[in-house]
């Protein structure tokens, strides 16, 4: 008789019991491994405190990293998500130290952020007229709609595509409305670039005997005088300029100078004075826009947050004083104040050294 084996009985069908979902296993000593070369782990120990906020990790905990038993987090990212769901001790620790220096990091980036600010320069033909254009709320379309050129030749003329010509430059200054001292701007930067160097500069001053006597001269009458350079640093002055403007003359920057201290002092009308000046150095550095020196200066006076703060946001020029609008200064021995008169202009024999003569009212 044959027989069969017996077949066995089924498998019942794997159903699995649900359980909760936990992000890593509770915190518990793992146990020392017994062979010889192994390398030690250290587990943290329940009753050590945790850090403050701010202040020093626990000893078990490096600067960088949360060592736990089961897992390693890290104190960014994915990481953080799972720290912030955890309740144990280190990932706590992990979590507010994670969002403190997030809070710092933005703190940070924001103070770095708003300490960036372009470069200032001396603007360029193109710059200039197209500063002067959107200053007066003016599009291409509309400048060109009553002139001889089309909007398009407008565009490569303030990208510095084109260089326009005498005619054109007339054109804008008239369509633009320009007073004297801004078509005489319009005129240097449309002229080639000069350099100076002001070493070169205040040794031709000194080997100049008549320039000196002339100062001395002035000195005997009681008129501040000097001679400056495009920059106004000061080549040379007598002894009523240097009284007047105390450390002027020995400013190794002469245009830092009136945003300094002792400017905020002498100058009654400090605001006036500085805005003035700066539109006065703005005209005198358009031929000298490509000069080293210029580029050294703006690099000085750009720390300046006032100056800054003009230069960038004011599209005027000056190139001479008005008779009327008197130097308001303050005598810092005294307290004493009076008004003076300022005269500006070119030396016959340097296009880059400028006279100043003050009259005392």
């Amino acid at each position: 008789m044959i027989t069969h084996p017996t077949r066995p009985p089924a498998m019942p069908a794997y159903s699995p019991s649900p359980r909760p979902c936990t992000p890593h296993r509770p915190m518990t000593p793992e146990p020392q491994t017994s062979r010889p070369h192994a390398r030690s782990r250290s587990t943290p120990s329940l009753a050590e405190p945790a850090a403050p906020r701010g202040g020093r990790s626990p000893s078990w905990l490096s600067d960088d990293r949360v060592r736990h038993p089961a897992h390693t987090l890290r104190t960014c990212g994915a990481a953080y998500d799972l720290a912030r769901r955890c309740g144990c001790r280190a990932c706590g620790w992990a979590r507010s130290r994670h969002e403190e220096d997030a809070v710092t990091e933005t703190s940070e980036q924001a103070t770095a952020a708003a300490k960036i600010r372009p470069g200032l320069m001396v603007p360029s033909l193109g710059q200039y007229l197209r500063a002067e254009r959107e200053a007066r709320g003016l599009s291409r379309e509309r400048v060109t709609a009553v002139a001889p050129m089309s909007a398009a030749h407008l565009t490569a003329i303030e990208k510095e595509i084109r260089v326009p010509g005498r005619q054109i430059l007339q054109l804008l200054a008239d369509r633009y409305d320009l007073d004297d001292a801004a078509r005489s701007h319009l005129e240097a930067l449309h002229a080639p670039a000069l350099d100076f160097v002001p070493q070169q500069l205040r040794e031709q001053v000194a080997a100049t005997p008549a320039l000196a006597e002339r100062l001395a001269d002035l000195d005997t009458v009681g008129l501040i005088a000097a001679y400056l350079d495009p920059a106004w640093n000061v080549l040379a002055a007598n002894d009523t300029f240097r009284r007047a403007f105390p450390g002027l003359a020995e400013a190794p920057v002469g245009a830092q100078w009136f945003f300094g201290p002792v400017a905020r002092q002498v100058l009654v009308d400090w605001d006036h004075e500085t805005a003035l000046f700066v539109r006065f150095l703005k005209a005198d550095l358009a031929r000298y826009r490509a000069a080293p020196a210029t580029w050294r200066l703006l690099r000085q006076l750009e720390r300046e947050d006032d100056f800054y703060r003009l230069w960038s946001t004011d599209t005027a020029v000056a190139v001479g004083r008005d008779a009327g609008d008197l130097m308001r200064m303050r005598e810092l021995a005294t307290g004493t104040m009076f008004s003076v008169g300022i005269q500006t202009g070119r030396l016959d024999t340097s296009i880059s050294i400028r006279h100043f003569l003050g009259i005392r009212k």
